[in-house]
This record gives structure tokens, C-alpha cells and sequence, in this order.
């Protein structure tokens, strides 16, 4: 019967251990995601974006690049520009924007 206990003790203490430190890296997480960034667009291009969402982002990211800033995130968009396929590179970097 001593077992039997122990083993149901055990049980719901790691129960407890592992919900407590799940929800610990959810508010780490949400905390991360409520940062805000700066959104900078660039011009148009006369090109597609490519099929895959990396190599859109590489694409991006190199067009945009610069010595002075850094981005953490770059998107592709398809746009249409006089009637023709375009694209258009979105950066996003972390605050504050007017600092290199």
C-alpha cells in the first residue's frame, strides 16, 4: 500500500513541476512576441517574389541590407506595378529606429 502511495505522490508532483515550468516559458514567450519593431519598406521591384518563404526573405534582406542597420525579420509581398509582377521588401527592426 506504501508503494502504491508513493507512486501517486510522485505522479503528481511531477505533474505539478512540469505544468509550472511550461508556463513559465509561455509568459517568457509573450513577452518576447509584445516587443514592438520598426517596420521599414523598401521601393518596388520588377520582379516576383520567390516560391520559397526563405529564399524571399534572403532576397529581402539582401536588398534591403545596409552596414548601419540590422534586421530581425524581412517579408517579400507580389505586388502589381503599372500592370506588370513586382515585389515589395518588408524589414522590421527592433526599437529604437532612428539608431543605426
Amino acid at each position: 500500500m506504501r508503494c502504491v502511495t508513493s507512486f501517486l505522490v510522485l505522479c503528481i508532483l511531477m505533474f505539478l513541476v512540469l505544468n509550472n515550468v511550461k508556463a513559465v516559458d509561455v509568459k517568457a514567450q509573450k513577452k518576447e512576441r509584445l516587443k514592438p519593431l520598426c517596420k521599414i519598406t523598401g521601393w518596388a521591384t520588377p520582379v516576383k517574389c520567390p516560391a520559397s518563404v526563405r529564399d524571399a526573405s534572403d532576397m529581402c534582406y539582401r536588398s534591403m541590407h545596409s552596414r548601419d542597420r540590422t534586421y530581425k525579420r524581412c517579408d517579400c509581398n507580389n505586388i502589381k506595378l503599372r500592370g506588370k509582377d513586382a515585389h515589395q521588401c518588408t524589414c522590421y527592426m527592433k526599437l529604437p529606429c532612428n539608431q543605426p
